[in-house]
């Protein structure tokens, strides 16, 4: 894959009085036209790569209302793909050198239940690009809406060199208002990105397709509350008013804010309020009787002493996880690396010879950071994506650990804090004569 400079326009900064505001605002110009610049380069890594890139929030506010670089801070690029693409579209972040972020739930709930992956990108001034399969978290509206509800009357617009695409002028709005809905209208700036897209496209929305999708795709709470918390600009609330709001709507809407703090009770509310037997009978089985994959992974992060009995009952009734004898130590966290990235590092001492982890993955065709090789009993070489902590795992030329089999294994005594590191092969650093990380 070929990679080139990025060429967008110079862009004129205006800046308010002041040497203090002067130089606040300089920096999220510069911030701001940093990120669009990375988002240039993944585009055209995507045209080339054949996958839509649709841009979402302040990237695309960016790219059509917003008159210079500092009138909208961004803190991170949100961008939606096809759910067919999303392993070629994490391919493509990979390949460019980004690094994939801890979810907030559980790994193997993306794409099915969980709507994005993260990535982080650059070491200096660094900020994360958030991969969207589908426009919200909520798993209610997730199954309310299509997959290609955004994509059936999305706009293309040029950015530099590259082409993407961004929401309908209604279906920006009702994802600006559904997002600041979702976060409680807590921040100022959705709802001041809410008021900005009605001035500029207040007069041309298609109200009738705005009152049908909002009926259809279970959003009418969400964005009629949205619109009440920014002043109702252009007067758009009065036509949602008499929408019928269900229990479930409510239920789903309140507990937004709150979800990645009380998991457990997220697994109540999406089995609550997520239309569809099946799916709820799924969802059910596979957060309440997780795979082995899970149950490995879990056990890995907090060290049980009976891996399986423990993690089954933690992830059945968490209650039951903090019962004598189910109480977990893991020997090892996930936390920022001063060799790259994210590392794997050690949170108690660990003897020379001890197991400290098993990989486990998913079998997948494509190659990738996160992708293992190994050959089976038939000698036919497989590939893996390792999930869970181990993927974190950076490479020294002279480790500490080595992979044998699945296992990883202590080569030394590992102190505690020291970051695990192992030798990813040959060609995995140019140190001279294997002397350095």
């Amino acid at each position: 894959m070929t990679l080139r400079a990025g060429t967008m326009r110079p862009i004129e900064v205006a800046c308010p009085e002041g040497p203090a505001a002067v130089g606040a605002s300089s920096s999220r110009a510069l911030r701001s036209m940093r990120m669009m610049h990375v988002l240039e380069r993944v585009a055209r890594c995507f045209n080339e790569a054949g996958i839509p890139l649709m841009v979402l929030k302040g990237a695309a506010l960016h790219l059509t209302v917003c008159a210079t670089p500092d009138e909208r801070p961004m803190v991170d690029i949100d961008v939606l793909v096809r759910p067919e693409d999303v392993d070629r579209a994490m391919y493509v972040l990979e390949s460019l050198g980004y690094h994939r972020g801890q979810t907030a739930f559980r790994e193997d709930f993306f794409p099915k239940y969980y709507y994005e992956v993260e990535y982080r990108v650059g070491t200096i001034a660094p900020f994360e690009i958030d991969l969207h399969v589908r426009p919200f978290r909520v798993l209610r509206y997730a199954r309310c809406m299509p997959d290609d509800a955004f994509w059936r009357d999305a706009v293309p617009v040029r950015i530099g060199e590259a082409t993407v695409f961004r929401p309908s002028n209604e279906n920006m709005l009702l994802h600006l208002a559904a997002h600041s809905a979702i976060h409680g209208n807590a921040d100022p700036r959705w709802l001041d990105d809410l008021r900005r897209w009605v001035g500029a496209f207040g007069s041309t929305l298609n109200q009738r397709a705005l009152r049908s999708r909002c009926r259809a795709w279970r959003l009418s709470h969400a964005v009629l509350g949205a619109l009440r918390a920014a002043g109702d600009p252009g007067g758009l609330a009065a036509d949602l008013e008499s929408h019928r709001v269900t229990w479930q709507d409510r239920l789903a809407l309140w507990h937004a804010p709150r979800d990645r703090e009380h998991l457990a009770r997220s697994f109540l509310v999406n089995l609550l309020t997520t239309p569809g037997w099946r799916f709820k009978l799924g969802y059910a089985r596979d957060a309440l009787l997780p795979d082995r994959e899970y149950l490995d992974h879990w056990s890995t992060r907090k060290g049980c002493r009976w891996p399986w009995a423990a993690a089954l009952l933690r992830c059945t009734w968490p209650v039951l996880g903090r019962l004598p004898g189910m109480r977990c130590d893991s020997p090892i966290e996930v936390r920022r690396s001063p060799m790259h990235g994210l590392g794997v590092f050690a949170r108690r001492a660990i003897a020379r010879g001890e197991i400290i982890a098993r990989y486990r993955g998913r079998p997948v065709e494509r190659t990738g950071t996160y992708v293992a090789l190994h050959r089976d009993r038939a000698g036919r070489v497989r590939r893996h994506e390792i999930t869970g902590p181990l993927k974190y795992l950076n490479h020294a030329c002279r480790p500490n650990a080595e992979l044998a089999g699945f296992r990883l294994t202590a080569l030394v005594d590992i102190a505690e804090g020291r970051e695990i590191t192992m030798n990813y092969g040959d060609d995995a650093c140019n140190c001279m004569n294997g002397g350095g990380t």
